[in-house]
């Protein structure tokens, strides 16, 4: 039995126009959930990409800054640095290595001091 509107279709013809509105509406309904569901998660994975590579920027800003600080650091204390220690300092991308280097850059009298494993 279909209701509709309160009243009962009892013709098939009636019954027939029903089930295709149903079956219509079913599908505009899904394709419309899908495309609000597709947009929701591109806004979604783009926020995630954007905040991601932010802090993928930052961590390399205070990296290069930490990197430029060492190599000025070794200069003002007369411990200046060949090509390829600029470049072992720049070529860095450990974090904890570069402030390793720094505290010890603060103290050392040698680049071999500084640079030691």
């Amino acid at each position: 039995m279909i209701l509709l509107g309160g009243y009962q279709l009892q013709s098939e013809w009636g019954k027939k126009i029903y089930a295709e509105g149903e079956s219509k509406g079913f599908v505009e309904g899904e394709r419309k959930g899908l495309l609000e569901g597709e947009r929701k998660g591109l806004l979604e994975g783009e926020r995630k990409g954007l905040l991601e590579g932010e802090r993928r920027g930052e961590r390399r800003g205070e990296r290069k800054g930490q990197a430029a600080a060492l190599t000025m650091l070794l200069q003002a204390r007369g411990l200046a640095p060949g090509p390829s220690v600029r470049e072992r300092i720049e070529q860095c991308r450990h974090q904890k290595t570069l402030q390793q280097w720094l505290r010890r850059a603060a103290t050392g009298t040698h680049l071999d001091e500084v640079f030691e494993s």
